[in-house]
Order: structure tokens, then C-alpha cells, then sequence
């Protein structure tokens, strides 16, 4: 199994970068699945993006493939502090 870590600058959103992937001759046989960090600042925005994915998955006839939840978390900032749905506090 080979693990694939691509990091553009500035940052691209993933369907974007998903979808510009497929686009390249080949690259279909060179993964088992796609792993995303669905970081967003209100839940219902996380689970959209993880939709969005797999999507594009879907478009490109891998809709079968796993995707994978691989990070996400809770902020210790406040919500009083500027902190999101996600932020619980210390």
C-alpha cells in the first residue's frame, strides 16, 4: 500500500484538488481510497464537505472506494473568545 501526501500552496479546496487529480492519465490505479480532514467551523459544513468528495468520487467512477475521515477535532478556544460550534472550551 502506498500513501500519497500532496500539499499545494495556497491551499485548494478538495473537491477542487480531487477532481484535478482524476483528470490525470493513470492516476485511477494508484489508490485504495482518499483521506480527508473535514475541518470546518459548524458541523452541518463538515458533513457537506465529506458529501462534496464523495461526489466527485462518484463522477469520476469511484463512487465503491473508501474514504476515509482521517482528522478532526474540538478547538480549546471559547466560543465567547471567537471560538466556532466546534470549539469547546479547556
Amino acid at each position: 500500500m502506498y500513501v500519497v501526501r500532496v500539499f499545494v500552496k495556497p491551499s485548494l479546496d478538495a473537491t477542487v484538488f480531487l477532481d484535478r487529480l482524476y483528470r490525470q492519465r493513470g492516476v485511477r490505479g494508484l489508490f485504495d481510497g482518499v483521506g480527508l480532514h473535514p475541518y470546518a467551523a459548524d458541523p452541518s459544513l463538515m458533513a457537506a464537505d465529506i458529501s462534496a468528495v464523495r461526489s466527485v468520487m462518484r463522477s469520476h467512477g469511484e463512487g465503491r472506494k473508501g474514504l476515509y475521515i482521517t482528522e478532526f477535532g474540538w478547538g480549546s478556544q471559547t466560543r465567547a473568545a471567537g471560538g466556532d460550534k466546534f470549539e469547546q472550551g479547556p
